[in-house]
């Protein structure tokens, strides 16, 4: 980690609480801090304070529809905030309860999709709830599926117990392909030509081909453990682990083109031509050069 932060890492923005989930959107960067969300302006690099105070977000941060969406874990609501005013405006109850908060949340052009739990945890739902902050519908999923990401007209479903990625249509609200895996998928994205998952029980990065809703391609990262994040943008995938907190992935070869070790890691995005590392126990974000 010291060489990378000595030739790649742009700037280091304090990030005192509980730094966790992050994206950007609205022409700044968006970080979950425990307590609330942190701003944090590109232009600057420094923090411009906290939003949605006094909430405890999880499940992730997504934007659209004009709106920063993320789960209150305490009371398992759905939370809809004006970016400008920083206030939350709608606040929509979901059923059953958040997966540990270890998940992830997704927007399309359709509707928020929410992952959860029904109280008995015999299987897992994805909640879809539409722009007017209404629940549309709910789609029953695997047990333990909690991360989503939306693309290549699907939303993509983890199930980590189950080692399985579901595929649903979001104009019919149907499963419409089970991709076997293997493994604990937990973290998930979409970009750089695929559906990428990061398994936490092995440390591997699966690529999905969204054409055929099969495997084109395993990348053995070897970086196991709880927590982690995966984002594709930039030409590149970017796969973060406590303890191995910076792994960049070439989609065009598959394969492991810089891997760093140390202290920090937890969640990872990209946004303003930059990546944007959370190091949850240095309470801090790096904002990282891309390769040319």
């Amino acid at each position: 980690m010291t060489q990378l932060r000595k030739t790649r890492v742009q700037a280091v923005v304090a990030a005192p609480g509980f730094p966790d989930w992050i994206t950007p959107g609205f022409g700044y960067i968006w970080l979950a801090n425990g307590h609330g969300i942190e701003q944090i302006d590109p232009k600057t690099n420094k923090p411009r304070g906290d939003v949605a105070t006094g909430t405890q977000p999880c499940e992730g941060l997504a934007t659209g529809f004009g709106s920063l969406w993320t789960v209150n874990c305490p009371d398992m609501t759905l939370l809809r905030i004006d970016p400008a005013s920083g206030k939350v405006t709608a606040r929509v109850k979901l059923p059953g309860t958040a997966n540990d908060g270890e998940g992830l949340i997704a927007v399309d052009s359709h509707a928020v999709w929410v992952p959860t739990s029904p109280f008995d945890q015999l299987s897992s739902e994805l909640v879809r709830v539409d722009p007017s902050t209404k629940v549309a519908a709910t789609i029953k999923l695997p047990v333990d599926s909690s991360g989503a990401a939306a693309g290549f007209g699907s939303v993509w479903v983890t199930g980590a117990f189950t080692g399985v990625v579901s595929r649903v249509d979001p104009t019919t609200n149907t499963v419409v392909a089970t991709v076997k895996l293997g493994g604990s998928p937990r973290f998930i994205a979409t970009g750089a030509g695929g559906v990428w998952t990061l398994n936490q029980a092995d440390g591997s990065v699966y690529r999905i081909d969204p054409s055929t809703s099969k495997i084109a391609a395993t990348v053995k990262t070897k970086i196991p453990g709880d927590g982690g994040c995966i984002a594709a943008a930039l030409g590149r995938v970017w796969v973060t682990m406590p303890g191995t907190p910076f792994n960049e992935i070439d989609p065009e070869g598959n394969r492991i083109v810089g891997q760093w070790l140390g202290s920090g890691g937890d969640c990872i995005t990209t946004g303003f031509g930059s990546v944007w590392l959370v190091n949850h126990d240095l309470k801090n974000v790096w904002r990282i050069r891309p390769r040319p």
